[in-house]
């Protein structure tokens, strides 16, 4: 018996098998999946998520925002927004000063901080324990000569310590606005930036995997859309990739054939 020990999530996510397009609408919706006991402030009043980057604490993100020309999304108290936001410790903790955000060209601050924006209210008590966690789209689409409805997903989760998105601690929840709520994180929430292949084509750990894809795609071309690395090389593609490790597949082959390979064989 052998136990699938890796599971990658980058760039695309979701089944290996089963690739599909982010077919997400563009529309900004209220508390979808969220629930909990928050008391949001009524609508035509104060503040918005704009206005809770006015906070002391919050310097860095407001001159990123004001930059990348998002304030006044997030200052339209007719939409509804989930922010993911460090404050200036968690920017400082990042690498990231006030400086550095007048540095950045726009074509890397823009997308940073769209990734931080998901256009619907999601409260903390809404984001489930259990597994999987769920993908909340965000602003952030990579592609968008490929398709306008691209987007990258965050995944927010629940555990015993605590919420968390991606894997960066919440470290405050439910700072509610008239247009959404804010959750303030203890790092930047990065995107992604490899796709699935280049994670298992540079992964020592990886390379029965790597060569077994490879003798499936065979005879195929690599950038055929029935390629397996094709399909994991597609910005498009939705894909989740339960990936077992050299030992496993060692551990399974040693299985097929009644221990004739060891699961103690050379990778080779």
């Amino acid at each position: 018996m052998f136990t699938i020990n890796k599971k990658i999530k980058l760039l695309p996510v979701a089944l290996i098998l089963a690739a599909s397009f982010f077919l997400l609408p563009s529309c900004n919706k209220e508390l979808d999946g969220a629930g909990g006991d928050i008391t949001f402030p009524p609508n035509g009043t104060t503040p918005t998520l704009a206005t809770l980057l006015d906070a002391s604490d919050m310097t860095i993100l407001k001159a990123a925002v004001t930059r990348a020309g998002l304030l006044p999304t997030l200052s339209n108290p007719a939409l509804r927004f989930t922010v993911f936001a460090p404050n200036d410790a968690a920017m400082a903790a990042s690498g990231i000063s006030l400086a550095a955000v007048n540095a950045l060209p726009l074509t890397t601050l823009v997308p940073l901080l769209q990734y931080h924006v998901v256009p619907q209210t999601v409260l903390a008590a809404g984001i489930p324990t259990t597994f999987p966690n769920l993908q909340y789209p965000t602003l952030l689409n990579p592609a968008p000569t490929v398709s306008a409805l691209l987007r990258l997903t965050t995944f927010p989760s629940r555990r015993t310590n605590g919420a968390w998105v991606n894997n960066i601690p919440i470290v405050a929840t439910d700072i509610a606005a008239v247009n959404g709520v804010m959750h303030k994180v203890a790092l930047v929430v990065a995107p992604p930036s490899r796709f699935l292949w280049n994670r298992i084509d540079t992964d020592t750990d990886l390379s029965i995997l790597k060569a077994a894809v490879a003798r499936a795609d065979s005879g195929v071309a690599p950038t055929s859309a029935s390629s397996v690395i094709g399909a994991m090389n597609n910005i498009g593609a939705s894909l989740t990739v339960y990936a077992p490790n050299n030992q496993a597949f060692k551990n399974l082959i040693s299985a097929l054939t009644g221990g004739a390979i060891p699961s103690n064989a050379p990778d080779a």
